[in-house]
């Protein structure tokens, strides 16, 4: 299964913001509670954005099933 470009981003920006909190965490940062919600935020728009497409490519390839 290849992954799409739009996945590898979002992957990349996942990961980015793990290791942001690491070292946040491990800094013992001030602002470590305003990463983690902001990160929280984004995380969730990401996979609620992914579901959507995976959902758009089901439908698609029921309609495609059905023509056929």
């Amino acid at each position: 299964m290849q992954l799409s470009k739009k996945t590898t981003l979002m992957l990349l920006g996942a990961l980015a913001l793990l290791i942001l909190i690491g070292v946040s965490y491990l800094n013992k940062s001030i602002f470590l509670e305003q990463i983690l919600v902001c990160s929280f935020i984004i995380g969730l728009t990401g996979l609620v954005h992914l579901l959507g497409d995976i959902k758009k490519m089901e439908q698609d390839n029921e309609r495609a099933a059905g023509k056929s």
